[in-house]
């Protein structure tokens, strides 16, 4: 029996040290998608556009400032706009994926623009992408627009930072 105790506590102690986070990502390592918009070109290609949220911009300013840059480079938003096309969603989505430095994260996204030459020709394939992509959650606002896509994604509102809680708002409350 007392030959079975230190065997134990040596277990115990050995268990413990296994755990931690192996595969942790950091935060600044991420592009943390808050919208995406759908739309199809005139040559039959998927193009999409993701609202990429910055946080150190959105820190320290107000919801409703969009105060200059240090550069005089023009406003500095709480997030970026990102365009890519391929043949189909995902196809567009890795070639996004490219364009930027960190890891695309899809699992914040919180509203999805559908153009309407989109619409017109069918959300199957927007849905198929929805719903098997792994890291997207099934609680997106899809929404349907007509007009300029990245008018609607760039335009926000006074209480909210980002336009993506902006639109999610604006549909929870209709």
């Amino acid at each position: 029996m007392m030959k079975r105790i230190p065997l134990f506590l040596l277990a115990v102690l050995l268990v413990g040290a296994l755990t931690g986070c192996w595969s942790r990502i950091e935060v600044n390592d991420l592009g943390i998608i808050t919208m995406m918009a759908v739309d199809r070109t005139d040559d039959g290609q998927v193009r999409i556009w993701l609202q990429i949220a910055i946080p150190q911009r959105s820190a320290g300013a107000s919801p409703g400032a969009r105060g200059g840059g240090g550069d005089g480079g023009g406003p500095e938003l709480p997030f970026m706009l990102l365009s890519s096309e391929g043949r189909t969603i995902m196809e567009a989505a890795r070639k996004a994926q490219m364009q930027v430095s960190r890891r695309l994260f899809w699992a914040h996204m919180r509203v999805v623009l559908v153009g309407e030459k989109a619409a017109r020709e069918g959300v199957r394939p927007l849905l198929d992408f929805l719903t098997r992509y792994r890291e997207l959650r099934l609680t997106n606002y899809v929404l349907a627009v007509r007009g300029d896509l990245n008018e609607v994604m760039s335009a926000g509102g006074t209480m909210e930072k980002l336009p993506a809680e902006h639109l999610r708002e604006i549909s929870r409350l209709n």
